[in-house]
Formats: C-alpha cells, structure tokens, sequence
C-alpha cells in the first residue's frame, strides 16, 4: 500500500471517529478530534489556526513528510495573506477584496 493511500485510509477513519460533542468518550480509549486536517502546508495551518479561532478545541492536523511546510516549504514564490484585525494595531487599512483587486491587476484575471 503506497503512503498516499495509507494516510487517506488513517484520515478517513480519523473523521469517522469525530463527533458533534467535543466531550464525548471513546470507549476504545480513541481521542476524539473536532477538526482533522490533512496536509501541513500553508493551507493546512490556516485552516488549523482558524479552526482553533472559531471554538474547535481538538485539532489534528497530519503530515506526511517528517517536518511541517508541505509543498509551501518548498515554494520559490511568494504568498499573499491579508488579516485585517492583525494588520489593524499597526494602522494599516486593508480587505481581503482589496488584495484580491490588486492581485487581478498585478497576475492578470486568468
């Protein structure tokens, strides 16, 4: 069974386990997650740190590779994120949909 496969089978069993009860308890003694994430890139750990932001108490997040990053660890580029409440204290004023219009003038619409 390659990798790929076996991390789906673990994902798709770590889902069947989770439940609408963050306090519910596993008779087999199976931590029980709110929120199970596969990949470890930037994605990954945004959807991680949004899922902890918004009330998930038990978060799992897996990675194949032996450190986090993902492919973003890789990446030769660079990556746009726009926060506006972080960005507020520091007296910058920006919105996601202006990131995205300036992203659309800058990279082209398609």
């Amino acid at each position: 069974m390659r990798r790929r496969n076996l991390l789906s089978l673990g994902a798709s069993l770590a889902l069947g386990a989770v439940t609408t009860s963050a306090a519910a308890a596993s008779p087999f003694g199976i931590r029980l997650w709110d929120v199970v994430i596969v990949g470890s890139g930037l994605a990954g750990l945004s959807a991680a740190v949004s899922a902890r932001e918004n009330g998930a108490e038990n978060v799992l997040v897996i990675e194949k590779l032996p450190i986090l990053g993902g492919h973003s660890r890789v990446a030769s580029g660079s990556f746009c994120a726009v926060s506006e409440k972080r960005l507020k204290p520091y007296g910058i004023k920006t919105t996601v949909e202006d990131a995205v219009k300036e992203s659309l003038v800058i990279g082209g619409p398609e």
